[in-house]
């Protein structure tokens, strides 16, 4: 009865992840378009734009550059030469980026862990390894977190 519950648990965190994941995919993908389509109804053609900060909620490279509008189209401006800020922007996003990727090792860590957890037959080493390896990725994930809304903070405020 046990380990029908235990797989309960894990499935419907599993399936909770995933669909938090692909919500936020989805809720990103959508406001980009509709920022899009607001402006080409509008019929804007700013000199200025901001290129979008993400692609399916994985940040870009280019998120804190400013843009440019060419063809109705934000394009975001690469000029180090004339600005050398923008090495320093692109270097905080790509970090940003790498922050984002090790958010989903953790979240894949944690279900690693459930499912070490679910197979370990009430072995007490077994379950001793799944609880830590659970407990540790659960503090990867908060420092990941912290460190994102650090990194935008920066990004957004101060450079």
């Amino acid at each position: 009865m046990n380990t029908i519950i235990k797989y309960i648990y894990v499935t419907f965190f599993s399936v909770l992840v995933l669909v938090t994941f692909s919500g936020a995919v989805l809720v990103s993908a959508q406001a980009n378009d509709t920022e899009n389509q607001e402006s080409q109804q509008l019929g804007n053609d700013f000199s200025e734009c901001t290129p979008a900060s993400s692609v399916y909620a994985v940040p870009t490279w280019y998120e804190y550059l400013d843009g440019v509008a060419i063809g109705g189209k934000c394009s975001p401006t690469i000029d180090f030469l004339a600005n050398p800020g923008n090495i320093g922007k692109v270097l905080l996003a790509v970090f940003e980026i790498i922050l984002f990727i090790s958010g989903f090792i953790a979240g894949f860590f944690v279900i690693y862990g459930g499912f070490q957890y679910l197979i370990s037959q009430a072995e007490p080493d077994k379950i001793k390894g799944a609880r830590t390896t659970i407990i540790n990725a659960l503090i990867g994930l908060v420092i990941t977190g912290l460190s994102v809304v650090i990194v935008n903070i920066i990004g957004r405020n101060i450079i």
